[in-house]
Formats: structure tokens, C-alpha cells, sequence
């Protein structure tokens, strides 16, 4: 686990939980 910016830019995984960021 960790940050899956480079496969999905939309899609940021957070400690909280699943986050949509788009800034990424």
C-alpha cells in the first residue's frame, strides 16, 4: 500500500481511508 497516483491520478490513498483527490 502507499500511493497509487502513477496507475490512478484520480484516486488517493489515504491512512483515513479511500480519498478522491484530483490535485493528486
Amino acid at each position: 500500500m502507499g500511493c497509487r497516483k502513477c496507475e490512478k491520478p484520480r484516486t488517493t490513498y489515504r491512512k483515513e481511508g479511500l480519498v478522491v483527490a484530483r490535485r493528486g
